[in-house]
């Protein structure tokens, strides 16, 4: 009898995704990071995690490429169009990318994105609706990527402290996961080792389980 081949479950998750519908934002980040590394001059990616702030303010970032020249690309994944329309009320946001964009605002010690994109599945943001300073990306069946719209350059400048930037951020990322998984394991030895009756034990381990997953970064 052959073994069945294990697949991870990002793979599954962009596996399962065949229709542009059934598309969520894990999914998406798995084709993202499949994208970026068949993609030259990339150093970094990296999804989920706050990256860029400025004036004490920080945001989270959905997707993120940082190039061999220490250039960066965030990606800000929409799913559903009201999605995207919310987006609309980060106004601090946006505003500051915008005016650095039209270079109304040039400060050298703010720490944001070279270029911004969008993505999401085929037809939920209308390209009309793209600000000027950002690209669109749309996800097709079968996983497809399509550049609809090109990220234009919001800054050309490189940030030279994303370096130790990004090591923070990939340590405290990795700490946060080893912790979460340290309490996983400690948790399902108690259980295990219980005098609780199996249909409860069963019952707790399914709860353990679902809150390790939720306290996870995919």
């Amino acid at each position: 009898m052959s073994r069945k081949k294990y697949v991870p479950l990002q793979k599954r998750l962009a596996e399962d995704a065949t229709k542009v519908e059934d598309h969520s934002e894990q999914s998406i980040q798995v084709l993202l990071y499949e994208w970026a590394d068949k993609k030259s001059g990339v150093k970094y990616t990296l999804s989920s995690v706050y990256i860029y702030n400025f004036d004490k303010f920080r945001w989270e970032t959905d997707f993120f490429i940082c190039t061999n020249s220490f250039h960066s690309h965030e990606y800000e994944i929409k799913i559903h169009r009201s999605d995207f329309r919310r987006d609309k009320q980060k106004v601090k946001k946006h505003n500051f990318i915008s005016s650095v964009y039209n270079k109304e605002d040039i400060t050298i010690d703010y720490f944001i994105p070279n270029r911004f994109s969008y993505v999401c599945p085929q037809g939920v943001i209308p390209i009309d609706e793209v600000p000027e300073y950002a690209g669109l990306i749309e996800i097709l069946d079968l996983g497809k990527i399509k550049i609809v719209k090109k990220a234009p350059l919001i800054i050309d400048k490189p940030s030279m402290k994303l370096t130790a930037h990004m090591a923070d951020r990939f340590y405290k990322k990795s700490r946060r996961d080893e912790m979460n998984y340290i309490a996983f394991i400690e948790s399902f030895r108690n259980i295990q080792s219980s005098k609780i009756s199996g249909n409860e034990k069963n019952i707790a381990l399914e709860e353990m389980i679902k809150k390790y997953r939720k306290n996870k970064r995919i």
